[in-house]
């Protein structure tokens, strides 16, 4: 649920490149390389020099976290129990 939270902020996303979270933020956030403080501080340094990328990063995420919400999953479902 954080990723969600994170997504929802408008702000950009710096991960530790796990599949589970992978999944969700490959294509709007940067990952970077688990347990490597120094890749860790390369992609935040890049999102500080980068601001209008980072600005595009967080507003796909804040776009895809939309589809995300109780009510869109609700939405759905009735769409697919209604095929």
């Amino acid at each position: 649920m954080k990723v969600y939270e994170y997504m929802f902020s408008k702000k950009p996303i710096v991960y530790s490149n796990l599949p589970i979270i992978d999944e969700m933020l490959f294509d709007c956030a940067i990952s970077s390389i688990p347990d490597n403080p120094k890749d860790l501080a390369n992609k935040i340094t890049y999102l500080y020099e980068n601001p209008e990328a980072g600005r595009k990063l967080a507003d796909k995420a804040f776009l895809k976290v939309l589809g995300c919400t109780w009510d869109k999953r609700a939405e759905n479902i009735v769409k697919f129990v209604k095929l």
